[in-house]
């Protein structure tokens, strides 16, 4: 009975953070809007940063992995509840456990699974209607490496400039993996993806 306890227990410290990570996450973060005063002469030297384009297939593959939490919820979830099925069954064929000891622990274990495979899968449909996505062009403002590893730069912070819904100019930093800096410096076409009218993402454009 022990053995059950411990092993319950250690389930639901694993579910726990999850359960939570996946109420408060939102389906497409909003980045934080920075004054944009600063920085009014080098947006307006694009002003095609107001020209809005829809997105397409290849621009959604490119903003799903750019927001991927939603997958990471539903991955954990799944390998947690095999941990838990296979866990269990062992402990059943060597000690004696009660029938309601089972029962409240796969209660529990599923109504913490059902949140998080529920938020998860209700996350991923969002991405279906692109009709709440658009992109624009972007300017760089600012960038910098943040982390490193063997002293090469593996993920950057960028400062994007450019246009909402309204044709104000909005400013925003967000970090992003070495290899999509390099990629879209390479050609300097900076995509914002808009969704129902804030920065969300940044992909290559």
């Amino acid at each position: 009975m022990d053995i059950f306890v411990n092993f319950s227990i250690f389930i639901l410290i694993l579910l726990v953070p999850l359960v939570f990570f996946s109420l408060l996450t939102k389906r497409v973060p909003k980045l934080k809007i920075r004054d944009a005063s600063p920085y009014l002469y080098e947006i307006e030297r694009i002003r095609d940063c107001a020209n809005v384009s829809a997105v397409d297939g290849k621009d959604m593959e490119n903003i799903k992995r750019s927001i991927s939490h939603s997958i990471g919820i539903l991955t954990c979830t799944v390998l947690i509840n095999i941990l838990a099925v296979s866990g269990l069954a062992g402990i059943v064929r060597t000690e004696e456990i009660p029938a309601a000891g089972i029962a409240v622990y796969l209660a529990v274990l599923g109504f913490f699974s059902a949140i998080c495979l529920y938020k998860g899968i209700t996350d991923r449909t969002v991405f279906h209607d692109t009709d709440d996505f658009n992109k624009r062009k972007g300017v760089l403002l600012r960038s910098k490496a943040v982390y490193y590893r063997h002293r090469k730069p593996i993920t950057y912070e960028v400062l994007i400039g450019t246009y909402d819904d309204d044709r104000k100019p909005v400013v925003f930093a967000e970090k992003i993996p070495d290899f999509i800096f390099w990629a879209i410096e390479k050609n300097d076409k900076w995509s914002v993806v808009m969704y129902k009218g804030r920065p969300a993402a940044i992909i290559k454009g």
